[in-house]
């Protein structure tokens, strides 16, 4: 839904925009320009709808693997690209997810034995 929203009613759709958006966003909390992540969101994007097909198939270790993605893109959109009560908004979503995950990568499997942590 982000994502549709984002290019439909802030970029008309148009991913040159959206590289143009981002590196001045970049610029302006990092001092260099790179656009370099709006691909990052792209992959994960297809990654994101992956996961949703196969995340009972996927095992410890994959879920820990997109878990470390998606907190990884989750903080830097909620925290470091954000300010004032945003942040600190952010910071409480990051937590939550961080908590979610270590749940999530530490619940049993089906036949009760414990899954290890990573």
């Amino acid at each position: 839904m982000h994502v549709g929203l984002s290019f439909g009613l802030v970029y008309d759709w148009s991913h040159a925009a959206a590289l143009r958006a981002t590196a001045l966003q970049v610029e302006a909390v990092t001092g260099f320009r790179s656009g370099g992540g709006l691909w990052f969101n792209d992959l994960f994007l297809a990654l994101w709808i992956w996961v949703a097909w196969r995340w009972e198939s996927m095992g410890r270790r994959g879920r820990g693997v997109w878990w470390s993605g998606f907190l990884f893109m989750g903080f830097n959109a909620a925290v470091v690209f954000v300010s004032g009560p945003a942040r600190w908004m952010g910071l409480a979503w990051t937590l939550f997810a961080g908590v979610s995950a270590v749940r999530d990568l530490r619940r049993r499997d089906p036949s009760g034995s414990a899954i290890p942590t990573l």
